[in-house]
């Protein structure tokens, strides 16, 4: 029998922001995500997927903090809104997280809520932070 074929987030080039620091950052998330994505293809226990859930949306609060705080020191005029956005995401990943707390990850739509994860990291790499490559990038005058 052959291994299942799992979803995954592909890293590409438009994610990235030219930044080091930040572009780790985005790097460890996709290696964290397809990782769960792994651990939930494979059927591992539900709790596993669950806390593992739980790591990411920390490690991605942990990102927007730090990010903030980049934007902060390079005086990003759309800071305020993209705090904005940042909170926003960080209450549908802690409530994607509470249902996958809540389930028990016997039905089909328990590991949708896994994928969805994906979708949110896309979502916020692509969305939200290509607006900041844009001002490092005409701040350095590119």
């Amino acid at each position: 029998m052959s291994p299942p074929t799992v979803a995954h987030v592909k890293w590409m080039e438009v994610f990235e922001t030219g930044i080091p620091e930040l572009d780790g950052w985005h790097r460890r998330l996709v290696d964290r995500c397809n990782a769960l994505l792994v651990l939930a293809a494979t059927k591992a226990a539900w709790p596993q997927v669950v806390a593992s859930t739980n790591d990411l949306v920390s490690d991605c609060i942990a990102h927007f903090h730090f990010e903030e705080e980049l934007m902060e020191r390079t005086a990003f005029p759309r800071l305020v809104a993209h705090r904005a956005a940042h909170r926003e995401l960080e209450a549908r990943l802690r409530g994607l997280a509470a249902q996958m707390q809540a389930a028990d990850g016997t039905l089909p739509a328990h590991a949708a809520l896994v994928s969805s994860l994906g979708l949110e990291l896309i979502e916020l790499m692509i969305r939200h932070d290509l607006d900041y490559r844009s001002h490092v990038l005409y701040a350095q005058g590119q």
